[in-house]
This record gives C-alpha cells, structure tokens and sequence, in this order.
C-alpha cells in the first residue's frame, strides 16, 4: 500500500508539484546479498583440475573396456566350468545322500566352487558400484560455484558417467553380486529339486 500512497495524495490531495515515489524492494533483493567477483586463476585451476579428472576417468574407462576384450572369453570358460562342477556336484550329493562320506566330499567341493563364484564376482560388483557413483559425486560438487565452461564439461561427464561399467563373461554373464545370487538360489534349488526325487 505504501508504492501507491503518492499516486493516492494526489488525487485527493493535489500538490503544485508531484510527491516523490516510494519504492520498496527490499523484498526482491535480499539485504545480505552480494555479487561475488570471481577470481580467473581458481576459475582456471578449476577447469584444469577438471579436464584432469575426466581424462582420469576415461583413461579407466579403456582400462576396463581392455579388460573386458581381453579377459571375457576366459571368464566365461572359467564360470562355465564352475557352474557345470556345481550341477555334477549337486547330482552326485542327491544320488550319494546315504553315503556320508562322498556326501562330504561333493559337498566341500560344492561349496568351495559357490565360495569361488563369489570371489570371482567381488570385483565386477566393486567396479559397477565405483562407477554409479561418479555422476552422484558430480551432482554434489559445488557446480554453482564453477563458469560456465566448467559446468558444461561437468554435464558431459555426469550424462558419460550415467552409463555403468560392466565386465562379463563371454557377453553373456555379466560378473556382479545380483548374478552370482541367482547363481547360487538357481543351484540350490536344484539341488533340492533332485534331492526330492530321490
């Protein structure tokens, strides 16, 4: 109401000369706001820092693509023949369940080729884990503190790094804690499925 109290006066009031305009913006700018000057040597160490980091991180990602070109068909051969001693391993437990001691013995090794499964998915599941999480690490830097530049190599690299990495078997069996349980709940129920038809 205060703005319009001039226009108000005169009309009801009139004055020979017109009242001064009352302009109220305090609610617009806050009273502690201040533009900050940014400094072009951090702006520029920043930028640097950055072209680093994404050189780091796609130095990795050909690391990881070098791994899978060369260690994929090798991961596949080795959990394909994991996967079949844990079948033969299920059937002589279900066919031998009166025999103690090849009971033992299959089922040591059964549980030794599930403990290998598991040591062998440990490090893809660490490496798919490591790389969802770049583009969170990028979203919660201080990016509004960045130029312009910055920001948008930032960008790039959060829509690069929305992509996880992955290393599979053969491209069939993609190495990670999610399929090596369903390994392992796939074998133990048919473990148990041949234990019943005995």
């Amino acid at each position: 109401m205060t703005p319009l109290l001039p226009n108000i006066l005169d009309v009801v009031l009139p004055l020979n000369e017109s009242r001064p305009k009352i302009y109220r913006l305090n609610h617009v700018v806050d009273e502690n706001y201040h533009v900050s000057k940014s400094d072009p040597i951090k702006d520029s160490k920043i930028y640097e820092r950055m072209i680093k980091c994404i050189q780091l991180h796609n130095d990795i990602l050909n690391f990881s693509e070098n791994i899978e070109v060369c260690f994929s068909n090798l991961f596949c051969f080795i959990l394909g023949i994991t996967m079949l001693l844990i079948g033969f391993q299920g059937v002589q437990i279900a066919l031998n369940i009166n025999n103690i001691q090849i009971v033992l013995r299959f089922g040591s090794l059964f549980l030794a080729n599930i403990i290998h499964l598991f040591f062998t998915s440990i490090p893809g599941q660490m490496l798919i884990d490591k790389s969802s999480k770049v583009s969170q690490y990028c979203y919660e830097s201080k990016w509004t503190d960045m130029t312009v530049e910055t920001r948008k190599l930032l960008l790039f690299w959060m829509l690069r790094s929305s992509h996880e990495c992955k290393i599979s078997a053969g491209g069939i069996y993609v190495i990670s804690m999610e399929n090596f349980c369903s390994v392992v709940k796939t074998s133990f129920s048919f473990l148990s499925v041949l234990t019943s038809t005995q």
